[in-house]
């Protein structure tokens, strides 16, 4: 018999419980309906990829963390399937996907992808880090350009998901990657040296300054030019402060490519506010970069408020030319991803998520008379059709091993028909949260089930 330690999970692939994956799939649900009010349409790329695409315009730190696909005995002769590997986001499957069927995509491409991901992460040395996990990604993809509009759009997309997850108070950062390296080339800073130093910028909320400011020494920068590039990326201030002190930074250095950040940002901010964005939930924040390379322009990353220790658990950005190493055809694009597997584990840590219901069904037909089989089939498929999820009970059990079964499930509703009620032409329903009861008559007992659910939704 194999060694009861390997039958446990292997860690940093997650495995729920069956209340954790109703909940779960309740997060699911909630997004998968928020980004279809917003008109994106489904689609599904295969889990694995060619190395050529995956590595298309990847750094080595996003390169070491893809899983290589293999066999454990191909036989000789047989084709080598070293050269695919799992997809470690959905971004770049994305654009093979839309490079290739380019002729036949209604532009501009409004779509979702909501998969599981791999990367060769460390989950035991970084919460909420896992090997596979589930993003939930949306994107709009342009043919030959896309409007700015929807670089203000995407954080109206994310606030509206996140007001449905109820998830408390969560803020959405934005920034602009041409402000970053146009402010370090406008600085002096090498251009071999910027993309390295967009990087730390990124990690200073993570390791703080002082890492930053030895980064800085090694490179043979002065405290000033170290100093001044603090206070630049760390600048906190409203939504009209910020873009002031950008407008007077880019006056001051008049570098082109600093000036079209500041401008490309001043505009998707100013847009977004058509949508609802304010800033309680939205905040410039110069710091973030993402670390994939291939955003060229605005990028996002949302955080919890009341859990920082999570990081972002939703991010993304502009990219105007990760397309182009799969068509000569230019397929501008911008979108976020949703990190649903930190954001639910996170959130049940904290207790913000219960964990308690052990069923997708609200109701539970009790089977007290195993002769009326035939009866309770017919009231718990009236259910059905009225749109109610519902589980008929058909083990024989007495009628409190049946309530037993649905408070360990975690059942709303019990439907019980006894002889009497037979007799009467009635059905009682038992509300199990607060153990009352009421009958009602056969002919109105949805209606009243539809009731009760309401009371102790």
């Amino acid at each position: 018999m194999i060694d009861k330690a390997a039958l446990e999970p292997i860690p940093g692939f997650p495995e729920w419980s069956p209340q954790e994956q109703v909940a779960w799939q309740g997060m699911f649900d909630a997004i998968r309906s928020g980004f279809e009010r917003f008109g994106f349409r489904p689609i599904e790329t295969p889990a694995v990829e060619r190395n050529v695409i995956l590595t298309a315009k990847q750094s080595g730190d996003t390169t070491r963390e893809i899983y290589q696909l293999g066999r454990l005995n191909a036989e000789e002769g047989e084709a080598d399937e070293r050269d695919f590997s799992l997809h470690f986001d959905l971004t770049v499957p994305l654009a093979r996907y839309v490079a290739q069927r380019a002729g036949e995509i209604a532009f501009p491409f409004r779509r979702y992808q909501m998969q599981p991901v791999w990367r060769g992460e460390r989950p035991s040395a970084q919460q909420g880090r896992f090997r596979q996990f589930y993003q939930c990604d949306i994107d709009i993809i342009g043919d030959g350009a896309l409007a700015p509009h929807y670089d203000a759009e995407i954080p109206a997309v994310i606030q509206r998901v996140f007001q449905d997850l109820a998830v408390g108070d969560f803020r959405i950062r934005i920034n602009n990657r041409k402000i970053m390296s146009g402010f370090f080339a406008a600085n002096g800073i090498a251009p071999d040296e910027v993309a390295g130093l967009m990087r730390s910028i990124d990690k200073i909320e993570k390791q703080g300054v002082d890492q930053f400011r030895k980064e800085m020494a090694g490179r043979s920068a002065t405290v000033e030019q170290t100093e001044s590039i603090l206070a630049f990326f760390q600048f906190r201030g409203s939504l009209a402060e910020t873009l002031a002190m950008l407008k007077g930074t880019a006056e001051k250095f008049g570098h082109a490519e600093l000036n079209q950040g500041v401008a490309e940002l001043t505009e998707t901010v100013t847009l977004a506010e058509n949508f609802g964005l304010t800033d309680e939930r939205f905040a410039i924040d110069l710091g973030i970069a993402r670390g994939l390379t291939y955003y060229t322009g605005t990028v996002y990353e949302t955080t919890l408020l009341d859990a920082p220790h999570l990081g972002s658990v939703c991010s993304g950005g502009r990219y105007d030319d990760l397309a182009g190493h799969f068509t000569n055809r230019k397929l501008p694009g911008v979108g976020i991803s949703i990190g649903l597997t930190r954001l639910f584990t996170g959130l049940v840590q904290m207790g913000r998520i219960k964990t308690d219901r052990d069923t997708i069904a609200p109701v539970l037909v009790a089977r007290p008379l195993a002769e009326e089989t035939h009866r309770y089939a017919r009231l718990a498929q009236r259910l059905r059709d009225a749109g109610i999820a519902t589980e008929l009970y058909l083990e024989d059990k007495k009628l409190g091993k049946q309530f037993q079964y649905a408070s360990r499930r975690g059942f709303r509703v019990a439907v019980i028909v006894h002889m009497d009620e037979i007799a009467n032409g009635t059905v009682t329903l038992k509300n199990l949260a607060s153990a009352t009861q009421e009958t009602v008559t056969e002919a109105d007992f949805v209606a009243a089930v539809q009731k009760m659910l309401a009371e102790t939704a």
